[in-house]
């Protein structure tokens, strides 16, 4: 494998992570438990930041393009949930 390869996959495991940790932050809400859920949207919203600062350093322009329409629909999600 290549590291441009190894790259996108870990800007892909980083948005899959934020999307987990986003469910998490609602069911934490839907219990009750608000700082919980204020704790784990800080670490989506870190797993956001930390793949957008690695899609800079993806050269394919294909994988680029679908990872980036992938972020604009997690920073969406986070925005909703004030993340």
């Amino acid at each position: 494998m290549d590291a441009d390869q190894t790259r996108i996959e870990f800007v892909e495991r980083e948005i899959d992570l934020s999307f987990t940790f986003l469910n998490l932050a609602s069911t934490e809400r839907g219990l009750g438990d608000e700082p919980h859920a204020q704790s784990v949207l800080s670490k989506a919203r870190l797993g956001y930041e930390t793949a957008v600062r690695f899609l800079g350093y993806v050269r394919d322009l294909e994988a680029k393009d679908r990872l980036e329409v992938e972020l604009e629909r997690l920073l969406r999600a986070l925005d909703r949930a004030g993340g």
